[in-house]
């Protein structure tokens, strides 16, 4: 599979079908080996080598940007087979992702990657396989699990939505994204039923 990938040789749907294929497998223990690929690709692709970070986006190469939000959203998929969890070192790198994103050198729009990420944040599972949330039991957001549960992804979904209103995105994007996103954590049971209202998103205006 990493070979696909890799190989720009290769048909860019049949390399964005091949990092998703790895991250479907990687539900099985022997096959973690398949998540820690994935993040070296990225990150020897796409990261600055120096400070660690995500690099600039640049999308001239049009292939080489369809598998970059394909391996995005593959990780968003990896679960740990015994708890069902998402690895808390896969939700720090996606929201990574929207946090050191920087448009500014490049010459098309982020308006559909950034969207790709945002949607990958709705896979994100903190809680335990089989255990009741804290939100089903507390009324919390945030959920049982490591690190910070789900309440940075949260934040994150939240943060796009106002960053929307002050700068809309194109067709308002981020908005769209944000809002199915926390659909999806709510009915998945990461986040409490009322955590939006989703009422004045239909009002005149918004669409």
């Amino acid at each position: 599979f990493m070979y696909a990938v890799e190989n720009p040789k290769i048909y860019y749907r049949v390399r964005m079908a091949a990092a998703l294929a790895m991250a479907q497998v990687s539900w099985h223990d022997r096959h973690r080996e398949n998540v820690k690929l994935l993040m070296h690709y990225y990150r020897r692709h796409f990261f600055d080598a120096h400070l660690g970070v995500p690099d600039r986006l640049d999308f001239r190469n049009f292939p080489r940007y369809f598998v970059q939000k394909a391996a995005a959203m593959a990780l968003s998929w990896v679960r740990n087979s015994v708890t069902n969890r998402t690895p808390e070192h896969v939700v720090e790198f996606l929201l990574d992702l929207l946090k050191y994103n920087d448009n500014s050198e490049n010459r098309y729009s982020n308006v559909y990657f950034v969207e790709t990420v945002l949607l990958a944040l709705a896979n994100v599972r903190t809680r335990r396989l089989g255990v009741a949330s804290l939100s089903d039991s507390f009324g919390s957001s945030d959920a049982a699990g490591g690190g910070g549960g789900i309440k940075p992804v949260k934040d994150m979904l939240f943060r796009h939505l106002e960053m929307d209103k002050v700068l809309p995105s194109y067709q308002n994007r981020f908005t769209q994204a944000s809002l199915r996103a926390l659909c999806e954590l709510m009915l998945a049971g990461e986040l409490p039923l009322d955590t939006i209202d989703f009422a004045p998103f239909t009002a005149y205006g918004n669409s």
